[in-house]
């Protein structure tokens, strides 16, 4: 039986957060969501996400502060940035904090007006997630 993975989405924007679940939900994904730093740093270690989706502004604890203490306790989750920040300087400093890829909001703006989205984010959460799962089996059964 394979598991579906655990995908957490810490975006303040609640349109956002809830176009992004419904994506990850509907392609067969344990969605959870919270809009602020703090309560993040705590979801996230307790549900152990495979991929986490992480906006860089955020109540209470920045995303890469959030980033930033995660991977210093040793969590190795994938994570994909989408931030509203994208200057070459922002994303940088992103990959740098530890994130495995980082996207401008841009690519979603079309899913809020309507228009047919993106689905790149996706796809690389598939990517993400099968390696994530893969690495888990290997040490349940000692390979």
């Amino acid at each position: 039986m394979i598991m579906a993975a655990r995908v957490l989405v810490v975006e303040d924007d609640a349109t956002m957060a809830e176009v992004l679940r419904a994506y990850l939900t509907r392609a067969g994904y344990q969605v959870e969501w919270t809009g602020d730093g703090s309560e993040a740093v705590q979801l996230w270690q307790r549900i152990s996400p495979d991929v986490v989706i992480l906006d860089i502004m955020l109540p209470g604890l920045s995303g890469l502060e959030v980033l930033r203490r995660r991977r210093r306790s040793g969590d190795h989750a994938c994570v994909l940035v989408l931030s509203a920040r994208g200057e070459e300087e922002d994303r940088l400093v992103g990959l740098e904090t530890g994130a495995d890829d980082y996207y401008v909001m841009g690519l979603f703006w079309r899913c809020r007006h309507g228009m047919r989205p993106r689905f790149q984010i996706i796809q690389h959460i598939g990517l993400c997630s099968h390696f994530a799962l893969r690495s888990k089996a290997r040490l349940l059964i000692g390979r």
